[in-house]
Parts: C-alpha cells; structure tokens; sequence
C-alpha cells in the first residue's frame, strides 16, 4: 500500500509540472493572457523533447523528490491525525 500511494503521490506530482503533454500545460494555457499563450502555443511542438531532455539529464530528480516527500508527509500525518486524537 505504501508503495502504491508513493508511486500515485509520484505521478501526480510529476504531472503538475507545466509542460505541454501533462495536464497542468492545460491549467495553464487556461489563465495565460492571449499574447503569452500564442508563445506557448508556439513552444508546445518542442515540449516532448523539453521534457525528455529535463528528465534524462536529472533537472526534475531533486525539486521532484523534494515535492513528493512533502506531499507524502503531509498525507500520512493527516491520516495518522484521527488515530492519534482517539487513543
């Protein structure tokens, strides 16, 4: 179970990040203003080999892992809270 909830807290960290194939590209392009997203518009055909380049050269290990732990943590003392509070 421990393993599944990391790997779930993983991904949907992962899938935060701003980048055209992931969701929050989309969140984003939402809020931009007209000017910045016709730029990110432009950009979105080169984010596959952005995001391949950020993740094979290890860019993404660091700030990833960090958010990941937070979230993670910040899970588990919300699920230990109620048990904590009975006994």
């Amino acid at each position: 179970l421990f393993y599944i909830a990391t790997i779930s807290i993983s991904l949907a960290v992962f899938n935060l990040i701003p980048i055209a194939p992931l969701d929050c590209s989309k969140i984003l392009a939402a809020i931009l203003p007209d000017r910045a997203y016709a730029k990110f518009m432009r950009l979105e055909r080169y984010s596959y080999i952005i995001l391949l380049v950020l993740m094979v050269s290890g860019i993404f290990d660091e700030p990833l892992s960090f958010l990941v732990n937070n979230v993670a943590y910040g899970l588990n003392f919300v699920a230990r809270l109620p048990f904590e509070l009975i006994f």
